[in-house]
């Protein structure tokens, strides 16, 4: 017997019993939490930060946008954890940062069942603001993402090639006259 449509990170207790109730089994399982979101950026503005991330419905079947995802700060200053809120979007605003705290920002699948079936978080250190408050400060964790640098070098290699055709076209167009 399969038992499908299990929700990811969920706990279950399944009982097995014989037609004539004689006996019986019983079995508890947990399933597989929901992956981490992929791609956790901090965007920072003048007096805030936004949150970025890539949707779970990309690689998890099960995951219903509908659902949502949780968004938490550790402050390093205080030492706190605060639950900042949830959201159905990819993004978040963050505001009322301090100066002089590091912050570690976590973005999960929203939690479901009274905090049983949570999915993995995705974790970003925002490193301290700077002395006048200006959000534009160092983020350490910074994503691997390989477009920042291929595409200005592809564009270069673009325009160098560019340069090169016009120069052959000049030269070409001199040797026919």
């Amino acid at each position: 017997y399969t038992i499908k449509k299990l929700d990811p990170g969920g706990r279950y207790h399944i009982v097995i019993q014989l037609g004539n109730m004689s006996k019986e089994a019983s079995l508890k399982i947990n399933t597989v939490s929901l992956a981490a979101p992929d791609a956790l950026k901090i965007i920072p503005e003048n007096d805030h930060i936004l949150l970025f991330w890539k949707s779970l419905a990309l690689k998890e079947r099960q995951f219903n946008e509908t659902r949502g995802y949780e968004v938490h700060v550790f402050d390093s200053g205080t030492n706190t954890t605060s639950y900042l809120g949830n959201t159905t979007e990819n993004v978040f605003k963050v505001s009322h940062l301090k100066a002089g705290h590091n912050y570690s920002f976590t973005v999960q699948a929203r939690c479901l069942y009274s905090g049983q079936m949570c999915g993995e978080p995705a974790t970003l250190l925002y490193s301290e603001l700077g002395r006048d408050g200006d959000a534009s400060a160092s983020i350490l964790g910074k994503s691997k993402d390989v477009a920042a640098i291929v595409v200005p070098v592809l564009f270069l290699l673009l325009v160098t090639v560019g340069v090169g055709f016009v120069v052959l076209y000049m030269r070409h167009r001199r040797l026919q006259n």
